[in-house]
């Protein structure tokens, strides 16, 4: 087994949130990736489905980061392996299950209430992590969902708009991002997508990130000088501006204003990659 010296997802987050809300200096996780975990657990989960097994507790939580840089703080080489497969059911031919057990946050309306479920649940479950990902809180800090969305069908849409505009024309959150969580945290199960689908989206993305793009006018300097003061980081730095914006009942974390930033498809050599976190 690999040793996972990432620490979880979770553990991330919650440094990410902590900073953000004590600190001066805001830390941004890039788009690609939060594209490239994304993959990485929905690989995990297609092959699970082809095996005809549910996770049932797919979660920050039990998403750990493993590296094969000796220098474990460089996030950029983070890949997943996900954990904790005792709530596992091998369907065994069957088509649905309707045992209770997962994390309440994190579970899908069918289970709450205790109704039939499938491999969708455990879609329901990546969806929220992908918001929590989006907006970078603990757990403690993640959205009831099902209360949201049942209340607003297009509520991670119109959360994610909420802060997009807070962030300058540079910089946004990414509509693809915000189309794998909108369409994986659907309240009917029949209308979530399969992790293959999920994969579709994201190679989709990736081909279009492949398109040069035109220029952009702005040409405000980037500092490359500061350091986040977080050893755990690595990290190329950019100037902000301070910004907040709410995002549901439970959470309210702020996000910055990245005076550049450019779009370059993943497989970039390293010396020409963007960061893969921007911190203030």
């Amino acid at each position: 087994m690999d040793y996972c010296s990432g620490g979880s997802m979770e553990s991330v987050l919650t440094k990410i949130y902590k900073n953000n809300q004590e600190q001066e200096r805001l830390i941004i996780l890039s788009d690609d990736l939060k594209i490239k975990w994304v993959r990485q657990i929905s690989g995990v989960l297609q092959y699970l489905k082809e095996k005809n097994i549910i996770h049932r507790d797919i979660k920050p939580d039990n998403i750990l980061f493993h590296t094969d840089n000796e220098n474990y703080d460089h996030i950029e080489d983070y890949n997943v392996r996900v954990c904790d497969f005792g709530f596992t059911k091998d369907l065994a031919g069957e088509s649905s299950t309707n045992t209770f057990v997962g994390t309440p946050v994190y579970m899908p309306p069918e289970i709450l209430a205790r109704g039939k479920y499938d491999h969708s649940a455990d879609i329901w479950s990546l969806g929220v992590s992908i918001v929590q990902l989006l907006i970078q809180v603990d757990k403690n800090h993640v959205p009831d969902l099902r209360k949201e969305i049942h209340q607003d069908s297009s509520y991670i849409n119109n959360m994610c708009g909420k802060l997009n505009a807070n962030i300058t024309k540079n910089v946004s959150w990414n509509p693809t991002l915000t189309r794998l969580a909108s369409t994986c945290c659907r309240l009917d199960p029949k209308n979530r997508p399969t992790p293959q689908d999920l994969l579709r989206i994201i190679d989709q993305y990736e081909s279009e990130q492949k398109t040069p793009s035109s220029p952009t006018t702005d040409d405000r300097p980037i500092s490359l000088s500061n350091r986040t003061k977080n050893p755990f980081f690595n990290l190329m730095t950019l100037n902000f501006g301070r910004s907040s914006a709410n995002i549901g009942s439970t959470g309210t974390p702020k996000v910055g204003t990245p005076t550049k930033k450019t779009n370059q498809p993943p497989g970039t050599p390293p010396s020409a990659k963007k960061p893969f976190c921007v911190v203030s």
